[in-house]
């Protein structure tokens, strides 16, 4: 939505306004990292880790450059072509990923009646 909201803004103060917003919903690198820890097991983690770093590395790599060829047709194309990707990216995970909690191993039951309060 915060590229969107930049591309529509204007004004500078409305366009800092969804900047300001964007970067604060827009952490969706820790919480795909922590999605993968939650679905790999130790041995896997570290190679699913890199991969994914690698394509964080290549997205800081190629996207000023696509951004910038994007400009040449508007100031605000790489902006709407970003929002059309952070919502293809949205319906494509929200279709296809688990729910991470059936990757993860059950805590074992207490015993009926086991009273399992810490007190210090």
């Amino acid at each position: 939505g915060g590229f969107l909201f930049q591309a529509l803004s204007n004004s500078l103060v409305m366009f800092l306004c969804a900047r300001f917003a964007a970067g604060i919903v827009g952490a969706s690198v820790p919480i795909a990292m922590a999605f993968v820890c939650d679905v790999t097991t130790k041995e896997e983690r570290p190679k699913f880790m890199a991969f994914l770093g690698s394509i964080i590395g290549a997205a800081f790599l190629l996207g000023p450059g696509i951004g910038s060829g994007l400009a040449e047709f508007s100031l605000t194309t790489p902006m709407f072509v970003g929002s059309c990707l952070a919502f293809t990216g949205f319906v494509v995970s929200y279709f296809k990923l688990q729910d991470p909690s059936e990757f993860m191993p059950q805590a074992p039951k207490a015993a009926p009646g086991a009273d399992n309060t810490v007190t210090g």
